[in-house]
């Protein structure tokens, strides 16, 4: 795999390689930070669809002239046994964007918080040696692997689908680190990050302690969220000072602020087209959001979300719509199903007027 280049200092630079996941031998957790599931494998009509919409994703894509990688194809039907639990299976590798971050030239696992997500990043290590080796200023690294023991998780937690309360307690501990990295915003200098499910305020100090004298960690507050639980779904950076804004999810007032004193103009994004997710599905309606920016004037929606569409072309993108709704379930949509290998630019400065973490 010759002539690679790991880069990427954001979202919205012209993308020019990318790794998408695939539905193969995928399962449904047994048990998860929200609580406790069916288990095993996932319907055999749902898996062969969703691979059908992936494919078809990573074909758009090159049409585009956007090299496309895939995850690797692994039978997710294992046992996991640790010295502290075990789990009957595992999940699947549809949104790579969960478990690693690229930062510049840096890619780095991240510690989920999920048990049956343990070992997922396997599927994408033949491709991080890959480019290693091509790459020779690729920087390949890991946050601390979490042991993930009761002690990791708040027994008082009680999901509510309708409403995230950050007044309440969370799932998560402060044990240890933990954090997805699609709760993890990249603008340049500036990475933002917020306390989820999947993400706690151990998990924002250790990135923070991480990317020391390179970038700006800051932390987003939201007054209360519903489901979904990941940034990708509740604020999305379209191009340099222009942001989209789930509605039932706003910044709090501080958050806001630290764009709007920048010169940025947030946006309310449009409601979904759908009341509720497809069938056999549990994720949010605000998968509408979930966009794949591939440049400041070029964004890939989901087929179906014409209210995205129309909002999107109002503010001068050119839109691809892609189906993707029938795998909304395993994993989430458009951003969820990638991650980013290189997109050209450089690591700007988008927030003049705060140097400092001041939110």
């Amino acid at each position: 795999m010759a002539g690679i280049t790991l880069c990427s200092w954001d979202d919205f630079s012209p993308l020019r390689h990318i790794i998408i996941g695939n539905a193969a031998n995928a399962c449904v957790a047994a048990t998860d930070i929200r609580g406790s599931g069916p288990g095993g494998r996932q319907p055999q009509d749902m898996i062969e669809e969703a691979e059908r919409l992936l494919d078809n994703y990573a074909e758009i894509l090159r049409k585009e002239g956007i090299r496309v990688d895939r995850c690797d194809k692994i039978d997710w039907f294992n046992e996991l046994r640790t010295p502290m639990w075990t789990e009957p299976n595992e999940v699947g590798t549809m949104p790579p964007r969960d478990t690693f971050l690229t930062i510049g030239h840096e890619i780095l696992e991240c510690p989920l918080a999920s048990r049956a997500r343990y070992f997922e990043i396997r599927s994408c290590r033949k491709l991080f040696k890959q480019y290693f080796d091509s790459d020779p200023q690729m920087r390949w690294t890991s946050a601390p692997k979490p042991l993930l023991g009761d002690e990791s998780f708040n027994p008082e937690y009680v999901l509510d689908r309708k409403h995230l309360d950050f007044a309440k307690p969370m799932p998560l501990t402060e044990e240890e680190p933990l954090f997805d990295a699609a709760d993890v915003l990249r603008i340049g200098r500036d990475v933002f990050m917020r306390r989820s499910v999947t993400t706690n305020d151990g998990g924002l100090e250790w990135l923070r302690r991480h990317l020391s004298g390179t970038h700006r960690v800051h932390r987003l507050e939201f007054d209360g969220a519903p489901l979904p639980i990941h940034m990708d779904a509740s604020f999305v950076v379209l191009r340099p000072g222009l942001a989209m804004s789930n509605p039932t999810q706003p910044l709090n007032a501080k958050s806001r602020a630290f764009f709007e004193d920048n010169g940025w103009q947030i946006v309310e994004a449009p409601q979904p087209a759908h009341e509720g997710p497809p069938p056999r599905c549990t994720t949010s309606r605000w998968c509408s959001m979930n966009i794949l920016v591939i440049n400041e004037h070029t964004a890939c929606v989901e087929a179906t979300e014409l209210p995205t569409i129309a909002f999107l072309e109002s503010h001068g993108f050119r839109t691809i719509p892609v189906p993707m709704r029938n795998a909304y379930g395993f994993g989430g949509g458009l951003h969820c199903a990638t991650a980013d290998v290189w997109r050209e630019g450089q690591c700007g400065d988008y927030f003049p007027l705060k140097k400092k973490d001041e939110m």
